[in-house]
Formats: structure tokens, sequence, C-alpha cells
């Protein structure tokens, strides 16, 4: 049995390994054991290395290799690697964590892996392992180095990060294509027309759509799928091994592409599928077999911004606004390791009072995360507080209410985003706006890391919460337990009726105000274009939508002015149409009573709605009871549900929506603030 011999941490040793030479010329054949040599080195005397990233895989099946002529069990993958490396007579010193690191030893495996981003910063190459190939993942691979160098000679990669410009390419091409025979008529600078033209020629490419004779998908499309779908890209330590090289290499089978263009070429794919493509219903079949979901590589992106000198902070990585596109956002074998793989590139971590700590359990670990973000968590894309977390169903592990499980939401994302995040705000509300603004209330120590206090005030009690529609599975997600963030169908009869607007309610003498409360409500959630369903108050408008969400027919000859207009307004970002050029027909109508069907329940999934004792119509998470309390904290900009806790203090129900307090109303009423400790 093999034994590491001591590192020194002092020196910043770390260990290095490298094929044994073979006795006789060229490479050994692929029977033959891989032995390898070990050697110890300096981190700063700059020795010269390539590292390996790679997934682990099931180590309860692995191949035997020799380490200074040792036995030594490696996985399956690692072993394919080795193979590929060895046949292309890669002589160098290696790096990989399999080997290098004593992983029985945790002090060891603390202070090496924080050394983890110098060794991938410092590596000569890093070998970037997709697997065994195919001759679709070859054809893919040759077909996005083309693509790749066409991408970066014109620009396009830098220009998708200014969604302004992006538009306005899509324009440019819009235009060419209504006017052939024209020059442009819009004023736009030589680098987007050269930008436009890339993008037109790849929108036309045969190879991005089936193949005429058989309807089937191009290799290229195929092999591209392929590498997208690879277990790869949801390990968490691999976005550290992919954001920080000099250098890097994809390499799948024997076909190898440096990653910059492969980062390229599937960045520019992704613009077509996600921009040029709806805006221009000519190219609605591009590139049809490849997920643009799974284009959203989390590894590729965070690279991206690392490499355009964007501060790389935890929520950007970690918080996940939508549910899993059938494949994990990040997946880790160790649950700690969701916070530990990513310490080395993130800005934050150690302001956060972040560090790795085996000796901590998962619980520890996620504690300490959750509550460090809600007191001091920023990113990108705003603050975090109480009201980003997803609760989860009571007692369905050691979490605290309060506490994120990190790895369940880098399995599978979330079921619906915060309301903090929807859109009727442009992702933002203020329920807590008069109030003292950042939470400076005094947190339990370390030790105590299940409680959570919160500043804030009660605002009701709930009084009746409506029973949800069950799920219904789509037979599609993978892993299975993914279906439970599938749609559920939408029953308006039952929403209508609990909300008192049903027929057996009238005469209802607050049936303007309910429905008041139920449109902001509903929209808030995100309905299809917001700025035009806002008219959902008018009564006409309400009857009109809600026979959409009974799914009763609409014939269109019936429809006066006001409600034709709606369908207009409506249809023409579904057609991308002008709207006084949409012919509204009785099929387009039913078309887009059953979009907006489908919209509302995705966007209601997990959700459901609730009275208060004083009349207050709101929406809560699914799992919420009466006698609950509805209450504002001072960190969060949305109102959060607190259930009553049996020995005292208080459980997270979720973050809520409530007609008419969502701008800081309640607040002027003058409520006795409170600490909540919440647990």
């Amino acid at each position: 049995m093999f034994h590491h011999r001591p590192l020194s941490e002092a020196r910043r040793e770390i260990r290095l390994i490298r094929f044994v030479a073979s006795p006789s010329s060229g490479s050994p054949p692929d029977e033959a054991p891989i032995a390898l040599e070990l050697c110890h080195v300096s981190l700063d005397e700059n020795p010269e290395y390539g590292a390996l990233s790679y997934v682990w895989g099931d180590m309860r099946q692995t191949l035997e290799a020799t380490v200074e002529g040792t036995p030594y069990a490696i996985g399956r993958n690692l072993h394919g690697l080795f193979l590929q490396l060895r046949r292309q007579n890669v002589t160098s010193w290696l790096w990989t964590d399999a080997i290098c690191i004593n992983q029985t030893d945790s002090n060891e495996k603390r202070w090496q892996i924080g050394l983890m981003r110098t060794v991938y910063v410092q590596a000569a190459v890093v070998h970037l392992w997709l697997g065994p190939g195919n001759a679709n993942t070859d054809a893919a691979l040759d077909s996005l180095a083309h693509l790749g160098q066409a991408a970066e000679a014109c620009g396009a990669p830098a220009l998708l990060l200014e969604v302004g410009r992006a538009r306005e390419v899509a324009d440019i091409i819009k235009n060419r294509l209504e006017n052939p025979d024209s020059p442009s008529i819009l004023d736009s600078t030589n680098e987007e027309h050269a930008v436009a033209s890339f993008y037109q020629t790849l929108l036309a490419d045969p190879d991005m759509y089936a193949d005429e004779a058989t309807g089937e998908p191009t290799p290229t499309q195929r092999g591209i799928q392929d590498m997208l779908e690879r277990d790869y890209w949801t390990r968490m330590w691999i976005i550290q091994e992919v954001t920080v090289p000099r250098h890097a290499l994809i390499a799948c089978g024997n076909a190898t592409l440096p990653l910059p263009l492969f980062n390229a070429a599937l960045g520019v794919i992704w613009a077509c599928k996600r921009t040029f493509r709806p805006a221009l219903p000519r190219y609605r079949a591009f590139a049809a077999a490849i997920d643009q979901q799974m284009l959203d590589v989390r590894a590729l992106n965070t690279r991206s911004d690392y490499h355009a000198g964007v501060s790389l902070m935890l929520l950007d990585i970690l918080y996940i606004r939508d549910p899993a596109p059938g494949r994990p956002y990040y997946a880790v074998t160790d649950p700690r390791d969701v916070v530990f793989a990513i310490l080395g590139i993130v800005s934050d971590g150690e302001a956060l009072g972040l560090q790795v700590d085996y000796t901590k359990t998962r619980a520890h670990v996620f504690a300490i995360l959750t509550r460090a973000l809600i007191m001091h968590g920023d990113s990108a894309y705003g603050s975090f507080g109480l009201d980003s977390v997803v609760p989860r169903a009571a007692a369905s592990d050691d979490l605290p209410s309060w506490v994120v499980d990190w790895q369940a939401m880098g399995m599978r994302g979330t079921p619906q985003k915060a309301v903090r995040h929807q859109g009727l705000f442009g992702g933002w509300c203020d329920a807590t706006r008069g109030g003292p603004g950042q939470d400076g209330t005094e947190q339990p120590g370390d030790a105590d890391s299940r409680l959570l206090r919160q500043g804030g005030c009660r605002v009701d009690f709930v009084a009746e919460v409506l029973s949800p529609p069950a799920g219904r599975p789509c037979n599609k997600c993978t892993p299975p337990e993914l279906c439970e963030l599938c749609h559920p169908d939408l029953d308006w009869s039952s929403v209508e009726a609990f909300a008192r607007l049903d027929e057996a309610s009238k005469p209802n003498p607050d049936w303007g105000a309910t429905v008041s409360a139920l449109a902001t409500a509903v929209t808030a959630m995100d309905p299809v274009s917001v700025e035009h369903m806002a008219r959902i108050e008018e009564p006409k408008v309400f009857r009109l939508v809600s026979k959409m969400l009974l799914a009763h027919p609409i014939a269109a000859a019936a429809l006066d002015d006001t409600e034709a207009a709606l369908f207009r307004e409506n249809i023409y970002g579904y057609w991308s149409s002008a709207p006084a050029e949409v012919a509204l027909t009785d099929k387009n109508i039913a078309e887009f009573a059953d979009a907006l069907r489908r919209h509302w329940a995705a966007c209601l999934r997990g959700r459901t709605f609730f009275w208060t004792e004083g009349g207050r119509l709101g929406i809560c998470w699914v799992g919420v009871q009466a006698g609950d309390v509805l209450s504002l904290v001072w960190n969060a900009p949305a109102p959060v549900v607190l259930g009553q806790r049996q020995g005292g203090g208080f459980v997270f129900k979720g973050d809520s929506y409530v007609a008419g307090i969502m701008e800081g109303e309640f607040l002027e009423e003058g409520p006795l603030h409170e600490v909540f400790d919440i647990y």
C-alpha cells in the first residue's frame, strides 16, 4: 500500500507525478499498467508542470496503477485520462488531486485545498478531460474550433457582454433580411456590422439545422449536446479548475481544443438561440438539438467573468434562481465542498468569515454560510436576505429552517424565484422601506449555529390557506426527483373561489379591491408581458383573463376594442409582430390562452394563496398554515412568514407577496419592533 510522505506547509510544497519512461521507444500499449513516479516541489520555486481536471466518478470501481512501484487504486475516469495522455507522449510532470493530495489526512487536505488556485494558475497547461470521444464529439470539436476562431476574430464574445449592443446586432440582422437590397438605416458601428455578418452566417449554417434528407440532427449538434451532458460540467471543483488557468485544453477522446475557443463558440451558439432566434422567426429551427439551458455552463460563465476582471462573489456562483435544466448546476460528493471548492476564487470568502475546515459538519458549514450571506452577502444581482431562502419540508433534514441546503440547490435549482427577483418589480420590492435598514441584530456565537436572530415587526396572522394543486410528473427529468419541480395544473376556479370572486360569491362589496389585490399578487409572479397585463385590474379585462385561465373558449369575432387590444398587445411579444399587424383568430387566441395558463402555473409553482386575519390577500409558499405570523425583517425587502415554534421562537416558512404592503405602507403605521429568534 502506498504511503504519502509529509509535505512542508511552510515551503508550500505539492506533489507531482509523471509517467515512468518506457524502456522501448514510443508509447506503451494501452494494456500496459499505468506506472508513475512522484516528487515533492515548492510552488515558490515555480516548477514546470501540467494539471489535470476531471470527474472522479464512482470510486467503488477502481483500476490499479503504480506509484513509485507501489500499487495505487485510481478511478476509471482518471485511468482513461492517463491512457490518453500516455498515447500523446506527455512526459511532463503533472498534478492531480487524487494522488497528489493525501486524501486521508484532513489537515494536509485543508492547506493543500488552499493552494489549489495557485496550482491551477501556475500550471503550464491544464488538461480538462470530458471523457471518451466518438465520431460526433470529434465533428463537434472540429466545428467549434473554426467557429471559436471566427467569433474571436470579429469580437462577438466581448460584444455579447453588453445587452444593448447585442440587441442592436439583432436589429441589424433583421433589417438586412427585410431589406436585402438596401443599405442599413441603423446608426451602428463597423464592429457591430461585422458581428452581425458573423451571426448572419452562423444562423444560416446548414450544420446547425436538421439534415434535410433524414430530419435528424447533424453530427456537430449531436456532439455538442453529448459534451454538454457530461458529468464533468456539474462537478463543483471544476469551476475553479476551468476559471483560473492561463492555458487550458478541452480533451474528449483523442480530440482537443483550446478552452477559450470552446468557450467562445458555445457562447455565440447560446446567443443565437437566446437573443437572435426568437427575434428572427426564420431561424427558429437553429441548433434545435442543442438544449439552450445546457449551454448556460456555470464554470464557463465564471471563467468569462474572471478574465473580464469581474470580482467573483459566492452568491453569484452558489445561488440559483431557476430549476435545474435536466442536470445539476453543480454537484459534490462531500456537501461541504459546495463552499470549500470555490473559496480560492471568490473575493468575499474571507470577509464573510469562511475558511476550509473539514472538522465542521455539513449543517454547521451551511449554517455559517447562510447566516453570513443573510447578514452581509452581496452579488452582481443584488444582496441576499432571509427572503431569498427557499423553505424546505418540515423536519426533512438536520438543517435549521432558515438555512439553505446548498447541495440540493446545486442539484435541483429552485422551484420558483424569490419575490424580490420577480418581474413586476424588475427584481425589486421594498416592503421594509422606512425601517432601520441593514439589520444590526447581534448574532449568537459560532457554537450556536442553529439560531438566527432577525430584527423586524409583525404584520398579521395567517387565517386561511388555499390547498395547492398537485404537480404532474413530466417523465423527462433526470434525476427523477427533479419532477417535484415540474409545473402543477393551474386550477383557477379554486383560486377565484378562494378569493371570493366566483359566481357564488357575488355580489361581493369588496369585489373591485379583491380583484386588484389578486391581480397585483399574480402579476407580481411574472406573467406574460407584465407591462400590459397590469390592466388586469379593470373588471372587463379581469373577466377576459379569467375565461382564459378557466380554459373557456373565446371567439375572436366577439371581442370588443378593449378586449382585442389586450390580445394584440400581448401576442405582440409572443409572435414578434407589430400589434396592429396581428390578425386575431380563434386559433391564436386559444394558443395565447394556453401559454398564459402554463406560464402562470409555472410562476405559481410551489406557492399558493392565503388570507390574513386582517383581510389581506397574498401568495405564500406551500407549507404555510393558519396561525403563522406574517412579518417583516429589516434586511429583507419582501414579507416573510414565520411559524410559531413549540418551546419558543419561530421557524421560517418562506417569503410572500401581500398586496398593499409591498412598498413600505405597513411601516407608516409605526408598528412595534421586535427581535425574532428563528431556528
